[in-house]
């Protein structure tokens, strides 16, 4: 790939001066993705992305191959409401994911929902949904192109029909029904023309809507919770089965929420909210069983433990929680969910699930057995009959609902995906790294089982490390094509990321956030000490967050691997808060407005790092046009930034995608054009199947 010729990218320089430092940005101009001049300049870049890609011989094969993994189908994590388990399920030939369910988790499959049946090029997503607690009707959330702005629709399930009922900026809403079925509470954003434009990502808040005649009644829905708070700050809303209480989850940033409930019997339909758990830095996550709430936290527990309030003793406050699972030393608690007396327990040990059943509270716990090193996504218990499944996945299995079995101590497959038999058996093994200050770092190293003879293997090098969220051994199409092609498929455990509890989370954010990209290129070294691979054939893939910690690597080492696949990722980290939502993570990251923040921030972010001759590995960078989290505009730049600076003869593409987002919601197949290019470009780089 000598001797590419880059489109002609002008240089506009503008100058900023901050806290005293002189930056200059030449890209400036790359930012507005709706002018004429980027619109095309993207049009120049995809052309030759096109270009490369498309050359490559395996590709063709590489995209079949991914197809056939995909029409497998797929099962989704299980939810219980009232009688019935929900789950979203694909079948081998659609686009997108349905909604199904089953009475007590055992009976009949019923289709609730099929994004499919209106919307036959996928480009349509079911993004959530909330049944009602009596099975009538469902309240779910419709978004276009990845942008996940839904739309909230209301669907009778008696009688098969939708209701007239249409409320926008419904992005990510929780909603909570009334036991009557004819009215809910529910969260939005503001309607556009109610604010300036650049605060309609924010100012999340509770309405009540009562189900009407016209689908525009909701213009005259009461706000009922959420004014005059923070704008960055989320609400979630939850109803007691009698409707009696409603609780308030108030997301603050990824560290600290609260916790504030209404009497509806008292105060109904503009509830007065009492405090239960506030000016806490900790977080609370709640689940209802019947006036009680089941409460997750970290509160005064780094790994985390459960708590129950009575709320029909809370107006005493944080003081009426009592604790009913402690922490524990080395285990950190995901979720817990009781089943009649007793409570099962889903743990985090080394970064991989653990699932515990205590008979009773403050009784011994014993462990319920897992097939292997891998991950519980979710709990569902019905309380009527005392079943209890979980959302169950590994790198080898994918994800499906099995039942818990207390009287095997193990959990058994109750609907699950069957693998194929001619898919090659896999291998997992965990190995420890030391980070720059000495931090014990794990990483999962993932390769066929038939595997021989000492490396070095074409290795792909994944991570995430931020927000609070553990990277576990899930499945995944593209990393199951990647080792069943001869690979080697490595996962990196972060500081950063949630898989050691609260201080783990602590000590990869803000002024710590270094810690993440020493912990990275620590895995990157180890791969390569330990005989893996080699530097020429290693290759780093993050995504989001994670594009953030492949950006800050290849700027910080350029010399430590082969290739870079960097997608939908945060890379001017100097201006990242001006756009879209992003001034939802200053919390994680900070601001550069701080002076202080400024100075860890500018310390790493990548773009501002790029050196001008310098030889740096092939990088693919992937953004969609339609992303409403992360703003294309940060892969544009770092592209055009890094054709400028790199003297190596390695490749540097941009790939930007259109009638798409940041990933959710996104369509088989234009899941399967990703992957090819991705792992096309990988194997081409790491000379997959040339004698590895």
């Amino acid at each position: 790939m000598a001797n590419i010729a880059y489109p002609d990218t002008p240089v506009a320089p503008v100058t900023d001066v901050l806290h005293g430092v002189s930056i200059v940005d030449p890209y400036r101009w790359l930012e507005d993705g709706t002018s004429a001049e980027t619109t095309a300049w993207v049009a120049q870049q995809n052309a030759l992305t096109r270009e490369v890609l498309d050359a490559l011989p395996a590709r063709a094969q590489i995209k079949a191959r991914w197809l056939e993994l995909a029409h497998a189908g797929s099962v989704g994590a299980p939810r219980m409401v009232g009688e019935h388990l929900y789950y979203l399920e694909r079948s081998p030939e659609e686009r997108q994911p349905r909604l199904m369910r089953r009475l007590h988790g055992t009976g009949a499959p019923e289709l609730v929902l099929d994004p499919n049946a209106d919307h036959e090029a996928g480009l349509v997503a079911l993004d959530w949904y909330q049944p009602s607690r009596d099975g009538t009707r469902v309240a779910y959330g419709l978004s276009t192109n990845g942008d996940e702005w839904s739309t909230l629709y209301v669907r009778d399930l008696a009688q098969g029909e939708p209701l007239r009922v249409a409320i926008p900026r419904c992005r990510m809403s929780s909603v909570a029904w009334l036991p009557d079925g004819q009215s809910f509470f529910y969260t939005r954003y503001p309607l556009v023309g109610t604010v300036p434009e650049s605060e309609l990502p924010y100012h999340k808040r509770v309405y009540w809507h009562h189900l009407g005649a016209t689908d525009q009644e909701y213009r005259q829905d009461p706000e009922v919770f959420g004014a005059g708070r923070d704008r960055r700050h989320s609400p979630h809303v939850d109803i007691t089965d009698d409707g009696r209480y409603l609780v308030i989850t108030m997301m603050m940033g990824t560290q600290q929420n609260e916790i504030w409930w209404a009497d509806l019997g008292a105060s109904f339909p503009t509830p007065v909210f009492q405090a239960l758990f506030v000016n806490l830095v900790a977080r609370f996550h709640v689940g209802l069983t019947g006036h009680q709430l089941d409460v997750w936290t970290n509160w005064e527990a780094p790994n985390g433990r459960m708590l129950r309030v009575d709320l029909d003793q809370a107006p005493r406050g944080a003081e009426a929680a009592v604790e009913v699972v402690a922490e524990h030393p080395r285990r950190a608690l995901q979720h817990g969910v009781r089943v009649g007396d007793g409570w099962l327990l889903d743990y985090l040990e080394d970064a991989s699930s653990r699932l515990v059943w205590i008979e009773q509270a403050g009784g011994p716990s014993e462990d319920v057995a897992l097939p292997e090193l891998g991950t519980i996504s979710a709990l569902a218990v019905d309380h009527a009959t005392r079943q209890a499944v979980v959302g169950y996945e590994s790198f080898a299995i994918r994800p499906g609902i099995w039942r818990v079995s207390l009287e095997e101590g193990r959990i058994v497959p109750h609907m699950t995906v069957p693998e194929e038999a001619a898919a090659p058996p896999i291998r997992v093994t965990q190995e420890w790294t030391r980070s720059a200050d000495g931090t014990r770092v794990p990483l999962f190293i993932v390769q066929r089982a038939d595997q021989t003879g000492a490396g070095p293997h074409p290795t792909v090098l994944s991570g995430y490390g931020g927000f609070n969220l553990s990277r576990t051994p899930t499945y995944t199409h593209d990393q199951r094509l990647w080792v069943e092609l001869g690979g080697v498929f490595a996962v990196a455990t972060l500081r950063g990321g949630g898989e050691y509890g609260a201080a783990w989370h602590r000590a990869g954010m803000l002024e710590q956030k270094q810690h993440t990209f020493d912990d990275y290129l620590a895995a990157a070294d180890h791969l390569v000490a330990q005989g893996h691979t080699d530097r020429r054939h290693l290759a780093l893939w993050g995504r989001s967050n994670g594009g953030l910690l492949v950006g800050a690597a290849l700027t910080q080492r350029p010399d430590v691997c082969r290739a870079v696949v960097c997608g939908v990722p945060l890379l001017d980290m100097v201006r990242y808060h001006q756009f879209l939502i992003a001034d939802l993570w200053t919390a994680e990251y900070g601001s550069a407005d701080d002076p202080a923040q400024f100075a860890y921030i500018y310390a790493y972010s990548p773009y501002h790092h790029v050196e001008p001759g310098t030889a740096y590995p092939a990088v693919l960078f992937y953004a969609a046009h339609g992303d409403s989290r992360v703003d294309p505009l940060h892969a544009r730049k770092m592209a055009a930034l890094m054709q400028r600076a790199t003297t190596s003869q390695q490749p540097i593409l941009l790939r930007i995608e259109f009638q798409a987002g940041h990933g959710v919601g996104k369509p088989i197949p234009k899941q399967a054009d990703e992957y090819a290019d991705i792992l096309s470009f990988l194997g081409d780089q790491l000379e997959l199947g040339r004698g590895h």
